[in-house]
């Protein structure tokens, strides 16, 4: 039996080439479809942390039966409510930076001038708020945002882009 008669095992390295290249053509063509993906999913996950921020403050306001604040400063924000009768206040949320969260996200106030919702033991912001308030999320070419009405509210899908 000769070395040509022997069946052959294993792959060239010219078909090596070719499966590498056409790996690497398709990987090229997927990358900005899986940045826009994560993008979006960083928007989402930023709102959705506004909101659950700003329900916490009020649902801490009811059910402790004293104020709690929801405040923004820059990229920080966070959720504070009294604990006792002298006026103590302890944080119920650390203060986080969403650009520290999500890279090249940034947070911006638009409507209301106010950087705080304080809520009252009834759960309605107070004292009420001059306008809408709308946190302005951006991150690379993509923007959302969350407003909150002037008592408080968080107005879901009605809010304006």
């Amino acid at each position: 039996m000769t070395s040509r008669t022997r069946s052959r095992r294993g792959f060239t390295l010219i078909e090596l080439m070719i499966v590498v290249t056409i790996t690497s053509i398709l990987s090229l063509m997927a990358a900005p479809r899986f940045t826009t993906l994560m993008e979006r999913s960083a928007l989402r996950s930023s709102r959705q942390q506004i909101e659950a921020m700003i329900a916490t403050a009020r649902a801490a306001a009811i059910q402790k039966g004293r104020t709690a604040t929801f405040y923004v400063s820059g990229q920080t924000m966070g959720v504070r409510a009294v604990i006792n009768d002298a006026g103590a206040t302890s944080d119920l949320i650390a203060p986080m930076r969403l650009d520290l969260i999500h890279k090249g996200m940034s947070l911006a106030l638009a409507g209301s001038g106010d950087t705080t919702i304080v809520f009252s033991a009834r759960g309605y912001a107070t004292p009420r708020l001059a306008s809408k308030i709308i946190y302005r999320l951006t991150i690379g070419s993509r923007r959302d945002s969350t407003c909150v009405s002037t008592i408080g509210h968080i107005l879901g899908q009605t809010c304006a882009q």
